[in-house]
């Protein structure tokens, strides 16, 4: 069982039938764009167009505004989450190894992705040296 901080809705997201999208911003700088992007209307129709069945985004602190907004209009069940289950968290201070582990799957069916921030710019960063 994987205990990471979300609710209970992804306790066990391996067992049969389950595929889980794991969003990281693998930062402590905020991928605002990142978090807003994982939770479009499009893209959670794509996922489960797919036959994944979770999405867990690590949004850090400044994505736990866009997290919390999002949940609160979309509700467990509700066709804004797409038959998806969504959870997220700010950090895990153990580091994401145990998240990317599940995302990996256990080599059936049920492997899944992880998404990050990896190779991107950051806009919102202006004078830094992603920009240069």
């Amino acid at each position: 069982m994987l205990a990471i901080h979300h609710d209970s809705t992804m306790s066990s997201p391996n067992r049969a039938g389950r595929k889980l999208c794991f969003v990281t911003i693998g930062a402590t700088a905020s991928f605002d764009s990142l978090i807003a992007a994982a939770l479009r209307p499009d893209f959670l129709s794509t996922l489960r167009d797919v036959g994944y069945t979770d999405l867990l985004l690590q949004h850090g602190n400044e994505g736990g505004k866009i997290f919390e907004a999002y949940t609160t209009q979309h509700r467990p069940n509700s066709p804004g989450r797409f038959g998806l289950n969504i959870n997220g968290f700010a950090f895990n201070k153990t580091g994401l190894g145990s998240e990317m582990r599940v995302a990996k799957g256990d080599g059936s069916a049920n492997e899944g992705v992880v998404i990050s921030h990896a190779g991107t710019f950051n806009l919102g960063f202006l004078g830094t040296s992603e920009t240069n």
